[in-house]
């Protein structure tokens, strides 16, 4: 049986060609689809069937460390108004996750105290790949 390693420096999160640096420890990207791929439907007599849901609507949440230089990038991305490209790119496995027309959902919340605290920034991609 072959050891496979995961490196969570091989995983990149690239915002309108940017590269973001500073993720906080734990679970540091999300990748969410808004809707269910199919709508399923089950007939009178059991038959089932399923629709396909157009909607490819999702997120990419990506959680910093609140001393990240990226989130003095990400905040004048978001009061800039601005859709750009992002995309998640995952070196350990291949895999690439994104979309173009991206936008900030809201800038991060703050939180300040005697230790370190994490930002967390909603990107909303209207045809999100996963």
């Amino acid at each position: 049986m072959a050891v496979r390693t995961y490196d969570p420096q091989d995983v990149n999160v690239i915002v309108n060609g940017v590269i973001l640096t500073g993720f906080a420890e734990g679970t540091f990207v999300s990748i969410e689809r808004e809707e269910e791929s199919y709508t399923p439907y089950v007939g009178a007599k059991g038959e089932v069937a399923r629709a396909v849901n157009a909607n490819k609507m999702g997120t990419i949440t990506v959680t910093l460390e609140q001393t990240s230089p990226s989130n003095a990038y990400l905040r004048r991305l978001a009061n800039s108004n601005a859709t750009f490209p992002v995309s998640v790119v995952d070196q350990n496995t291949g895999e690439t996750s994104g979309g173009n027309d991206a936008w900030i959902q809201q800038p991060a919340s703050k939180e300040l105290g005697d230790e370190i605290s994490t930002r967390e920034w909603t990107f909303v991609v209207p045809e999100l790949e996963i």
